[in-house]
């Protein structure tokens, strides 16, 4: 068996000094593929028995896809394991390897996969959990964030990125954007999946080992991802199918997602193919539409969704960890932009008619540090379902309901009423800040929950389930990230492969059936939009592919849980017992619980 330090650069990071032991000859310089360099992290979190370290691969891109970062030239992912384990991930007892969601870091796995580890260690066990980060997070320009946490003074990072502060003789160049970042759109599902195989394979080279060992699956886009990986054929060959992805995990976990290559069964229903074909004919426009330009390779909104937004949401992580309870300066340091004002109008607006007029300014209102984190990110408060947490309440000031973007009496709409507001709106009742003169602070999900200003509560304990301490940490935590700040655009147009596309880049998917031979663990939140959606379209669903639902019998519902708490939660849950999900992994990737 190949140990698994042959090849590889060891850098161990001690107290803002890196040391780096090099174990082949090859030079750094230049670095031949597939050369292995392993960096343990120095985190922030509480002292455990947890190892954390970055693992980078280098995998040069092919010619075809033009000038690029060098960056891009590599694979990366979190491992973190027990100090008292095995270095050979083939010699741990399981090995869980995660796809974060859309949008989503390596860093937003990291609460889960702490917790994982420690409970099976709990047990006298030994599970890895490797959270990957994918390609496009090489256009992040950490400086800033990174000399932001050494000083533990979040104004280092606006310095930087804002007033063009230099860090070491280095200025902030801006957000790459256009033909900077057109090389994204050969950053689709395909090329993600065969990073993902390239680490399996260079971590654990023999195919037996690799299906016994891991544990594969994601959260939201991640599952479907995974998908996609477990019916692909990696060597183009149909005679051989060891290299077939189904093949290469013992197992299969669905973090409210599904994790199917053939969800509907398109593939097994008469005039299949036909579906499929014409699937992957609408599939060349989206394709066609950003080689022409006329689609951006990213997804870069002018508002809301993209890299400066992202970037935000990490320096507000920065402040609320350092400096949880001092009033926040952000406001006031922040430059005035199209990008920055409105989405801070669309995050804290409370009325239809300040969004509109900016009467109350958003900018006026004042928060700890801790609560303008909550503010934009609880649920509670954040309008838009996919970026909700329990993280608690407000403190310090009055607060009323909130009426924008929807009122929380939209949930009262039959059938669709939940499915919309969890979507676009409320989902649970969301409520903002009144007075302008109060300086709002916040209550953790383990207090006493707040009340309106009318005295009546908007949120009970049991629906606050994730430590906005820890939460913030993550936020700004290097050298991986929580945000995939450079989405490319097309992996979402390339989830054509769920309804039965086999062409063209397609055409690997050779093996739709596979995932559903190993055994599954899916866990939903309970108050989030994927159950709602699933549960909804699910009947439709069964007449093509009746054998299996789109929501298992056996899935492990977690009341009080939105989107992002299913894998942020905090280790102790307000009912006094240990999280619900990491629990179930860790008991179904050691093979104490096989739903299927």
């Amino acid at each position: 068996m190949k140990r698994f330090t042959r090849g590889t650069a060891v850098v161990l990071v001690l107290t803002g000094m890196t040391v780096a032991i090099p174990v082949t000859s090859t030079s750094a310089a230049e670095p031949r593929a597939g050369q292995r360099t392993e960096t343990v992290v120095d985190s922030f979190a509480p002292a455990s028995a947890v190892v954390e370290s970055y693992v980078t691969l280098f995998s040069p891109l092919p010619a075809s896809v033009g000038a690029h970062p060098a960056a891009c030239d590599y694979i990366s992912y979190l491992r973190y394991r027990h100090k008292d384990g095995p270095t050979d991930p083939a010699d741990a007892d399981s090995v869980v390897l995660a796809q974060p969601g859309l949008q989503g870091g390596a860093m937003s796995y990291d609460s889960r996969a702490r917790q994982v580890v420690e409970k099976a260690a709990a047990q006298g066990r030994h599970v890895e959990f490797w959270a990957i980060s994918r390609r496009s997070n090489c256009l992040v320009d950490r400086t800033g964030l990174d000399a932001a946490a050494k000083a533990r003074d979040y104004r280092v990072a606006i310095d930087y990125y804002y007033r063009n502060k230099d860090i070491g003789g280095k200025r902030f160049a801006g957000f790459p954007r256009g033909d900077e970042v057109r090389f994204l759109k050969h950053f689709d599902q395909p090329q993600m999946i065969a990073d993902e195989y390239q680490i399996m394979t260079e971590a654990i080279p023999e195919p037996a080992v690799r299906a016994r060992r891991f544990a594969c699956g994601g959260h939201s886009f991640g599952g479907l991802l995974t998908g996609l990986f477990a019916g692909w054929d990696f060597d183009g060959d149909p005679a051989t199918t060891d290299d077939a992805g189904y093949k290469q995990c013992a197992r299969f976990f669905a973090d409210d997602t599904l994790t199917a290559t053939d969800p509907f069964g398109v593939t097994q229903l008469p005039g299949g193919d036909l579906v499929g074909a014409y699937a992957g004919f609408l599939h060349q426009f989206p394709e066609n539409a950003i080689e022409l330009g006329i689609l951006p390779a990213d997804l870069d909104f002018p508002v809301l969704l993209n890299p400066e937004i992202y970037n935000l949401f990490s320096i507000i992580g920065l402040a609320a960890y350092f400096e949880p309870d001092r009033e926040s300066e952000l406001f006031q340091r922040l430059p005035h932009n199209f990008n920055l004002d409105t989405t801070l109008r669309l995050f804290l607006s409370r009325t239809y008619p300040q969004f509109l007029t900016g009467i109350p300014d958003v900018r006026r209102f004042r928060y700890t540090n801790e609560a303008l984190l909550g503010a934009v990110l609880d649920n509670n408060s954040q309008p838009i379902s996919a970026l909700q947490l329990g993280l608690g309440s407000f403190g310090g000031g009055p607060v009323a309901d909130r009426s924008f973007p929807l009122p929380d009496q939209v949930t009262g709409i039959p059938v669709i009423g939940t499915l919309i507001s969890n979507l676009i709106g409320p989902g649970g009742t969301k409520v903002g800040p009144t007075d302008p003169r109060a300086l709002y602070t916040w209550r953790r999900y383990d207090q006493a929950p707040g009340v309106r200003q009318d005295g009546t509560p908007y949120t009970t304990r049991d629906k606050e389930v994730t430590d906005i301490h820890d939460l913030a940490r993550t936020m700004f935590e290097g050298p991986a990230t929580y945000l995939e700040n450079y989405l490319p655009f097309m992996l979402m147009p390339d989830n054509v492969f769920l309804i039965g596309n086999r062409w063209g880049k397609f055409a690997n998917v050779r093996y739709p059936q596979g995932v559903n031979t190993k055994p599954h663990l899916t866990v939903y939140g309970g108050d989030g939009l994927v159950l709602d959606a699933l549960t909804l379209i699910d009947p439709l669903s069964a007449v093509f592919n009746p054998t299996t639902p789109l929501v298992p019998k056996d899935a492990v519902v977690i009341p009080g849980y939105r989107h992002i708490d299913v894998v942020a939660a905090a280790p102790i849950q307000n009912n006094g017992k240990p999280e619900m999900a990491s629990q179930a992994m860790t008991d179904f990737v050691l093979g104490h619980r096989d739903p299927k």
